[in-house]
């Protein structure tokens, strides 16, 4: 979010053409360089919390919690079931 913000004003009054974006990249190795010193806006607003709430306190919804299990943690566990 920061690089893309600090890159908008310049972006807003000339756009780049394709032959001056030619030698510039970004490489696979600069991201991870820069994931240690990246802090998730989640954790530095404050939002990082666990509910302390369980299934059990909810009741009555274990038909909701089926279907919450198949469609989000099934593809993620097994995504060739969903190819």
């Amino acid at each position: 979010a920061t690089a893309s913000e600090a890159a908008s004003p310049p972006l807003r009054r000339s756009p780049l053409t394709p032959s001056q974006l030619a030698p510039h990249s970004v490489t696979m190795s600069d991201f991870l360089a820069a994931v240690p010193r990246v802090q998730p806006s989640s954790k530095r607003e404050g939002f990082a919390t666990v509910p302390d709430v369980t299934w059990s306190d909810v009741g009555a919804l274990s038909s909701v919690r089926e279907e919450l299990a198949l469609s989000v943690l099934e593809p993620i566990s097994h995504p060739e079931r969903f190819e």
